[in-house]
């Protein structure tokens, strides 16, 4: 399977997007505007009283972005509509709200189209990340002359209340909202919508929910599958399973494990609260913010990251691939990334294409030896 990019963390982040919440009552964050991700999963109270109500974070929108090539010696658009901006010889067309593409008197040979559906909610009560919006990209699809093509921006999924005392009734996240081009002939073209965020139950259905990217799980539930029900002709979709969560947080919160292994993003609310103390971090260095020794201050050669990637189906063409490590980089270099990583208190260290294979092939064996060495 070709090899994209990673990024390594001090921590892995919690939710579709935004972090859970950490103590009874606490809302989970939102999903950032016009990135499809999705909402935190509320927290709840572990105790014998019973759970506290809470909401979860409500989910980012979608966007869509079409870029075409421009002549060498003037930038000039050749289409209306959305945010029109030049880079590398080409325009870009960036909508982060329904709208109409227009293309003018001449037409567009070859138009790559990225789509980004809405993110969904956060889950209630202990409950799971939502699920980011699904994603469909075509490397070059044409439109015709003096032919307007609508838009719809998917929105994200709006963050659901618990109400105390209604033990049979807490809410899973609320799903995004498809993003649609509408395109004559194959068309239209749909990216799914994110699935909403699981609860802890006792509701009838407390799993993660189906979506482009399905929902976290709830405290105990399972995660959302992913799925993308539109054709898309000649586009390449992306979209992922939801996760399992922090479940080591439920386990040290309840008593039922003495110690646990969790992302640093996660477990600060709880120690903020006294609920939780941090006995070493496996960072290389001391984390800003953060008031705990590395194990290699204490003595112990130990120095792990969790990191993040991100794969492509292992047909993706040369090209394709090139442009993906390409949009990575540019992302990596925004002002919305270097937020992320300072709110979860992530490292800053970029793999693209051939450097993330390469770690991967040193990586991987260590990994393996470790397992072996501790006789797992």
């Amino acid at each position: 399977m070709p090899l994209i990019h990673r990024f390594l963390g001090g921590s892995g982040g919690s939710g579709g997007g935004g972090a859970g919440g950490a103590a009874p009552s606490s809302p989970g964050t939102s999903g950032t505007f016009s990135t499809g991700s999705g909402g935190g999963g509320s927290g709840g109270a572990l105790s014998p009283g019973g759970f506290a109500s809470g909401t979860g974070g409500n989910g980012g929108s979608g966007i869509v972005v079409v870029r075409y090539q421009i002549g060498q010696l003037t930038a000039t658009a050749k289409a209306t509509g959305g945010a029109i901006s030049y880079y590398g010889g080409k325009t870009i067309h960036t909508f982060t709200s329904s709208g109409t593409f227009t293309v003018l008197g001449s037409s567009i040979p070859s138009a790559e189209i990225v789509l980004v559906a809405g993110g969904a909610a956060g889950g209630t009560e202990h409950g799971g990340g939502g699920g980011a919006g699904g994603v469909v990209i075509h490397p070059g699809l044409p439109f015709s002359a003096s032919t307007a093509y609508p838009i719809t921006v998917g929105a994200g999924g709006a963050g659901t209340y618990s109400t105390p005392g209604n033990d049979a009734g807490w809410p899973v996240g609320n799903n995004g909202t498809d993003t649609t081009l509408t395109y004559p002939g194959p068309g239209p073209y749909v990216a799914y919508r994110g699935g909403g965020g699981g609860t802890w139950g006792p509701n009838p259905n407390p799993n993660g929910q189906t979506g482009g990217s399905g929902g976290g799980a709830g405290g105990n539930s399972s995660p959302g599958p992913a799925a993308q029900p539109a054709t898309n002709p000649g586009a390449t979709e992306y979209g992922n399973a939801g996760g399992t969560g922090s479940a080591p947080i439920l386990q040290v919160l309840s008593g039922a494990a003495p110690v646990g292994s969790i992302g640093i993003a996660d477990v600060l609310p709880y120690v903020a609260d006294g609920k939780l103390r941090i006995l070493g971090i496996s960072s290389p260095k001391p984390i800003a913010g953060v008031k705990a020794k590395t194990f290699v201050q204490q003595g112990y050669n130990l120095v792990y990251g969790n990191w993040r990637g991100v794969m492509a189906p292992a047909d993706i063409s040369e090209a394709n691939r090139l442009n993906f490590v390409k949009v990575m980089d540019v992302m990596r270099n925004t002002f919305t990334w270097k937020a992320v990583l300072a709110s979860n208190k992530w490292y800053d260290e970029f793999a693209g294409g051939k450097a993330f294979e390469s770690y991967l092939k040193t990586h991987i064996p260590e990994i393996k030896a470790f397992i072996a060495e501790i006789g797992l």
